[in-house]
């Protein structure tokens, strides 16, 4: 191991010498009156949120230059979350990056890299602790100016549960930018990533190649590959018998994932009004799970490794059709074939206990076939008035070849939307949005065929924007909604499980501007729903809650200028819950929250925003002692 430390803290050496060396001639050097905006990309934020005792922490940090032939990337994100219920759960998360190269020659350069994860969560058992970190060394080779191969090799140090383990990592990359040969144009990007730590392996595989080719005209052809493997021994708690025989209190669990793909998209412009796009895709995956500790003094106990294996074809078509600048049409047709299969890898059990593992693995065997077709048409009827329609249909077969398993189902689908605009005058525009969605669930087999049922929601929702002048806004939406779930096959007054949803609701938003520097905002949302049994047969409810909520937000807002606002307002939300006895209707449960608002926004130029929000609510619940919240936002955003 110490063969390859050494070279590794050597190597990081010089290049940081090299960076500071950079950083002595910056120096000197006179600094501009104002910052590169085309460096905006280097930038630091973070967010503060505190709301009903959860407090959220996120911090992000970018940063690239270059420093003549040295050239520096850091990385850093941080977020944590605190909450206070019966316990205080805490949960951090680190993300730390850090990329140095030094540039020897056109060909050759420098490379170090740095990585630090660390996770630590109060609420999770297994991956509550867990860390990585790992630096590599190596040499980035450009043979031409579009391709980059970069092998590094270096050290890793990973930690899970209580267990540490370290080991030599390899690290690969390679790139191809678009190149063009031909009129093919191709580009590669891959990544192979290889860790030793003993007992366990950690291994990243990625590789993408895709080839553009445009033949005439609109005509445009690609195709894409791709490649992916990943493995990961995750540490488990080991059961009491194997901590027995073999003196540990962890086990390792392997995990594997490979996927291979292909996916060609066809282009193809019949004329300048229509066009026609036709795309297939077909991808293999396998994913793997395997104990590495077994109890062999209990067959019974025995967890074999398991395989599943998907193949996924894919085909659409999507034809377009523009026959003005005021009328667009699009059809389309979807196929989607997917077939899983679970098998056991190592029959290492008797045979009798084998063929049990055997049939609950095909148990879960599926195959699966959906089919879609989707419309959608756009018309300009005049300079005041716009309609759109949309469509779509879908059928989904899902078949389990097993006998043993009853989950075999068809799902239908139904979904239609009417949208239209129109403009009375320039100062008032109506609009009027409209929904149906449909879907019917059948189980095939007679053992389930009592959950099938169908779900149907109807939405209508009219609005209106009044603007007399461009100093006042209001914008008025009202909603109806309805849902019922109702089952196949109603059963006794007793036995009803259909039931149903309806809502109204009304929303309110206004802006007036008194003068270039004050104004006024308003938002008025009322939302009132109820809940009951259903029965379709005879289209009867019988309601069983209903809920009233409302929210006022009233505030002034004053600009200073352009980059500096002000804000203190007003909130008041209240919600009550109402049930039945009998047919009468009764208070069962008040929420009531009111409280003050205020809010400061700050722009420093273009590279600094500043926002923070608070608001105190007062809180009155039924059964209950009022009680006091105190809510932040913090926002802070520097581009460097």
């Amino acid at each position: 191991m110490v063969r390859y430390v050494v070279p590794l803290i050597v190597w990081s050496v010089f290049i940081l010498a090299e960076y500071a060396g950079a950083q002595d001639i910056a120096a000197v050097r006179p600094q501009p009156l104002r910052p590169d905006s085309s460096r905006s990309f280097n930038n630091i934020s973070f967010l503060f949120d505190d709301s009903y005792d959860t407090y959220h922490w996120t911090g992000n940090g970018a940063y690239q230059n270059l420093f003549g032939s040295l050239f520096c990337s850091v990385n850093e994100n941080f977020q944590s979350s605190v909450i206070k219920a019966d316990r205080t759960y805490i949960t951090d998360q680190q993300q730390f990056d850090l990329v140095l190269r030094r540039r020897f020659s056109s060909l050759l350069s420098g490379a170090v890299k740095a990585s630090s994860f660390i996770l630590s969560d109060d609420r999770s058992i297994n991956l509550g602790k867990t860390s990585t970190q790992s630096l590599y060394g190596g040499i980035e080779y450009r043979p031409m100016f579009q391709f980059v191969l970069e092998p590094l090799i270096g050290v890793s140090f990973d930690k899970q549960t209580a267990q540490t383990d370290k080991g030599i990592s390899y690290l690969l990359n390679t790139a191809l930018d678009t190149i063009d040969y031909n009129g093919y144009k191709t580009a590669l990007a891959g990544k192979w990533k290889y860790d030793q730590l003993i007992p366990r392996r950690l291994e990243t595989r990625n590789l993408e190649v895709s080839i553009d080719r445009n033949f005439f005209e609109d005509t445009r052809n690609s195709l894409e590959a791709f490649y992916s493997y990943l493995r990961r021994d995750i540490y488990i708690p080991a059961e009491q018998a194997i901590i027995e025989q073999y003196n540990t209190a962890y086990n390792i669990e392997t995990r594997t994932e490979s996927l291979l793909g292909f996916l060609d998209t066809l282009g193809y412009s019949i004329n300048q009004k229509m066009s026609l796009t036709l795309s297939g895709t077909i991808a293999g995956r396998e994913i793997g799970r395997a104990t590495l500790l077994e109890d062999f003094s209990d067959p019974a106990q025995l967890t074999p490794p398991t395989t599943v294996d998907e193949l996924r074809l894919e085909g659409s078509s999507r034809f377009t059709y523009r026959p003005s600048d005021g009328m667009h049409a699009t059809v389309r047709f979807d196929y989607l074939e997917r077939d899983e299969r679970h098998t056991i890898d190592n029959p290492g059990v008797p045979p009798s206990l084998y063929s049990t593992l055997e049939q609950s693995e095909e148990r879960k065997n599926n195959h699966s076939r959906r089919t879609g077709l989707a419309g959608d048409i756009t018309a300009a009827l005049s300079s005041n008035d716009t309609i759109a329609f949309s469509g779509s249909g879908n059928l989904l077969r899902y078949d389990t070849p097993s006998l043993e398993n009853d989950d075999d189902r068809d799902e239908l689908w139904y979904f239609f939307s009417v949208n239209a605009t129109h403009r009375f005058n320039r100062y008032l525009t109506g609009r009027v949005m409209g929904d149906v969605n449909l879907m019917h669930l059948v189980y095939i087999a007679s053992t389930r065929s009592a959950n099938n049922t169908w779900n149907r929601i109807v939405r209508f929702a009219p609005a209106f924007d009044y603007t007399p002048s461009t100093d006042f806004l209001t914008s008025n939406t009202f909603e109806v909604l309805a849902n019922y779930t109702a089952y196949d096959y109603e059963f006794g007054a007793g036995q009803v499980e259909s039931f149903a949803y309806r809502q109204f609701v009304f929303h309110d938003s206004t802006v007036y501007k008194l003068t270039p520097h004050v104004s006024l905002s308003w938002l008025h949302h009322l939302k009132f729903y109820e809940q009951g049994e259903f029965r379709w047969s005879d289209f009867s409810e019988r309601p069983v809650n209903y809920f009233a909520d409302k929210l006022y937000i009233a505030s002034i807002r004053y600009s200073l200028y352009s980059g500096l606002l002000f804000s203190v307002g007003f909130r008041y939300f209240s919600q009550t819950r109402y049930a039945y006895q009998g047919s009468e209707k009764y208070v069962d449960h008040f929420l009531r929250s009111i409280g003050p608002s205020t809010e400061i926004a700050w722009a420093s130029g273009k590279h600094t925003v500043f926002s923070l929000k608070g608001w105190y609510e007062n809180q009155h619940q039924t059964g209950e002692t009022n009680r006091g919240f105190t809510n932040v936002t913090m926002n802070l955003l520097v581009h460097i």
